[in-house]
């Protein structure tokens, strides 16, 4: 577990600090008696004797007396003291004159929620130039996890939830926890300009750690698609950070390599307006299976969709083998439609099916025929060639009779008479129109 933020990184303006009244007295008391007086430990402190009253009493008419980062350094400067040794003492920090304190767990460490956090913030989040923490999702499941993850791994924030319209809703949170996201590597405001990074201490942390910032990015960034059985994540950057946004999406995939997890080629997507839209596919059953297993989503929707995408598959192998026994029971020969009929599925993946059985050799396949049909192993399949010396075989007929007998195209009929003729399989008459037979 890494030290990531502690409170040496608080100790500079606007930030106020609310120590324990235990802490907050004892520093004071131990000032006094090295400096002497209160007047001179507000000059040392650089501060006003009202200022340094509130201080000592901890109280003001509207509430707890916050101690401003400068006076505080000031005070541990005095006593030779380093912030780590008072940190535990921290209840609430403030920036600015925002209302919004945090009642901060000092010193935060790397956690599975503070990894979560970081993802949210590259997502659907992002720091605003008032150092906020904004989110944006309509899903109330990944709101809750937001806010659960905030208090979780940072500590208790006020924050304003309001709805943009279309069911989107926007969360808000205290300037603290953006500046706490901005130390833990999110780049401040428009990130679309900046390059992209994911943090040394995400990249180089536990599976629980890699596990959360991963499930956070595809929440809110991938789209799982069921028709083209893949999942999509996608990011966009302008032109000039293209490499930088490349390298990004390198260290997805080497993280979900992690987990057993192979992906596709990154690929652009889209060039539009001075940007580069890039992304990545995850394919196959078992990475799906691997993926839902060791990451997931939060996401209703995509927990869903994922599941669909599973189970299409399993039923896939499944007709298979329906398919295959179908036509071992038929005494006929059967095309793909009937095929597909016969087991409730889609003409393509019987034809998928079809092929892939003939290919290992179980069934036959007709050959010259439109359509083709199926039969099995022993089963005598004919082609249209075949077809029509069976039928001159027995009689005389013309193309067009030909053509009615087996349901086939006459241009494509008298296209295979012609074809027979030349191998002195059958000849004409010269009449009109002409009669073929069998030599």
């Amino acid at each position: 577990m890494k030290n990531l933020v502690n409170l040496n990184d608080f100790l500079i303006g606007p930030f106020y600090i609310d120590l324990s009244d235990e802490c907050r007295i004892s520093l004071i008391n131990k000032s006094l008696n090295k400096v002497g007086s209160k007047d001179n430990l507000s000059n040392k402190l650089n501060c006003s004797k009202k200022s340094l009253n509130e201080i000592i009493v901890g109280q003001t008419k509207y509430g707890r007396r916050f101690i401003p980062a400068n006076i505080l350094k000031n005070l541990l400067s005095i006593l030779s003291l380093d912030a780590l040794d008072i940190e535990t003492h921290v209840l609430h920090l403030r920036r600015g004159r925002s209302a919004r304190e945090v009642a901060v767990k000092l010193p935060l460490n790397s956690s599975p929620e503070l990894s979560l956090l970081v993802a949210k913030a590259l997502g659907d989040g992002c720091i605003c130039s008032d150092w906020r923490f904004d989110y944006k999702n309509n899903s109330m499941e990944l709101l809750d996890e937001v806010i659960m993850a905030v208090e979780k791994a940072i500590g208790k924030s006020k924050f304003t939830l309001n709805n943009r319209g279309n069911n989107c809703y926007d969360l808000k949170f205290s300037p603290v926890i953006g500046y706490v996201l901005n130390k833990l590597g999110v780049p401040q405001s428009y990130k679309i300009n900046q390059p992209a990074e994911i943090p040394e201490w995400i990249k180089n942390g536990d599976l629980n750690c890699k596990k959360s910032f991963i499930r956070g990015l595809f929440d809110d960034e991938s789209c799982v698609d069921y028709k083209g059985k893949r999942i999509i994540i996608a990011f966009s950057k302008i032109k000039d950070l293209e490499d930088s946004l490349r390298d990004f999406l390198i260290s997805i995939k080497n993280m979900l390599l992690d987990f057993g997890i192979e992906t596709s080629k990154i690929s652009l997507q889209k060039d539009y307006c001075g940007k580069r839209l890039l992304r990545f596919q995850i394919y196959g059953q078992d990475n799906f299976r691997k993926f839902q297993e060791s990451i997931g989503y939060t996401h209703v929707n995509k927990i869903k969709f994922l599941e669909k995408l599973r189970n299409s598959y399993i039923n896939i192998h499944k007709n298979k083998d329906a398919v295959f026994k179908s036509i071992i029971a038929s005494s006929n020969p059967i095309t793909a439609r009937e095929a597909a009929e016969n087991n409730n599925i889609s003409v393509k993946l019987a034809k998928f099916h079809l092929s892939n059985l003939v290919l290992e050799g179980k069934i036959n396949k007709s050959k010259g025929m439109s359509p083709n049909i199926w039969g099995a192993i022993g089963t005598k399949v004919l082609n249209n060639r075949e077809n029509i010396l069976e039928l001159l075989s027995k009689k005389e007929l013309t193309a067009n009779s030909i053509s009615r007998e087996l349901l086939l195209n006459e241009k494509y009929v008298f296209y295979l008479l012609n074809y027979l003729e030349h191998n002195g399989l059958i000849s004409s008459n010269c009449l009109h129109p002409r009669i073929w037979k069998v030599k």
